[in-house]
């Protein structure tokens, strides 16, 4: 296996990880644990994007704009059309206030964030080198701190670009680093990844509240960012680590919510909150409500999943595939 195919297994496996901790974080679960996930299952997204930016001095920033309309605000679109329409079965919703300012908590506040720290960072690394790149991204940072302390809010998040950019440069500027760290040897990394959980855990749970992206809310600078990097750190340190140790089946399961988790980012709440309210329309008990429940919802993603990429790439911003029989 090449470099290349080893290194986007390892993002998969990551990105696989984090959405199914992104899921168990909006399940309603205790509020230490979501405390816990919160304090860096975002930043892993916009650092894992980073880390794969390919820096190509040929391409223009309307190559990147095309691109990048394709792919994130083409599929922002049409799954804000489909969630608004599926969200209306449950209660009425101010589709003008969410047309206007964006989807607040609902996940799919990421992608517009995405799209323009993306945008931004082709700006970035265009025009600074290594160590300006490191300190406008850490002003960023800061400033997003303070608007974050000051109670600014900006529609469509985007206030949050700026923690985001900072997040989205570190992977870029630290991708060597990870690659280095893979090839430690199995004890070392599973230090490593005791450290860096341990780390997380006592930064995460000093803080003040609860480090959360979606609503620029960092508490303590230094408890938010190092929870965050640690956080980020342990996850893909203990991909590399899975994937070396775990049963195949596993890790082909995990790879697969990896490759699709813009359409888990995009759906699994409004899936999430229809079988609520369809189970509280039914007498059941509450065990097996929340059991069959929870193997419901994961089943329809699943084939949510299958019937999206074969059937409706377009909602993906691709091309459907022609079979050659």
């Amino acid at each position: 296996m090449t470099q290349c195919k080893e290194r986007v297994q390892l993002v998969d496996l990551a990105k696989g990880l984090g959405m199914i901790l992104v899921i168990i974080g909006h399940s309603g679960i205790p509020i230490k644990l979501q405390w816990w996930i919160w304090s860096f299952h975002m930043p892993l997204f916009f650092i894992i994007s980073g880390f794969l930016y390919n820096h190509n001095l040929n391409i223009s920033f309307i190559g990147i704009l095309t691109k990048k309309t394709k792919s994130l605000l083409v599929p922002y679109l049409y799954f804000t059309l489909i969630i608004l329409v599926l969200l209306s079965i449950i209660k009425p919703i101010f589709i003008l206030n969410i047309l206007k300012d964006g989807w607040g908590g609902i996940a799919l506040w990421f992608i517009p964030v995405l799209f323009v720290t993306e945008c931004l960072f082709f700006f970035s690394i265009k025009y600074l080198n290594s160590y300006l790149l490191i300190a406008v991204t850490v002003l960023c940072s800061l400033l997003g701190y303070y608007f974050g302390k000051k109670n600014i809010h900006a529609p469509y998040q985007m206030d949050v670009v700026l923690m985001a950019l900072f997040f989205y440069g570190s992977g870029f500027i630290l991708k060597k680093g990870i690659n280095l760290l893979r090839n430690k040897g199995g004890f070392i990394l599973f230090l490593l990844c005791a450290t860096l959980l341990l780390v997380n855990i006592i930064t995460c749970f000093s803080n003040y509240t609860r480090f959360d992206m979606c609503t620029n809310t960092v508490g303590n600078y230094f408890y938010g960012v190092i929870s965050a990097f640690s956080g980020v750190f342990f996850i893909l340190l203990i991909s590399e680590l899975a994937d070396r140790v775990i049963n195949k089946k596993i890790k082909e399961a995990i790879l697969y919510i990896g490759k699709n988790t813009l359409i888990l980012l995009c759906i699994h709440q409004t899936i999430m909150l229809l079988l609520i309210a369809l189970f509280k329309k039914i007498s059941i008990h509450i065990i097996a409500s929340t059991v069959i429940r929870h193997g419901l919802f994961w089943t329809i993603l699943m084939v949510l999943i299958f019937i999206i990429n074969e059937n409706f790439p377009f909602l993906l911003g691709r091309k459907r595939i022609k079979k050659i029989h």
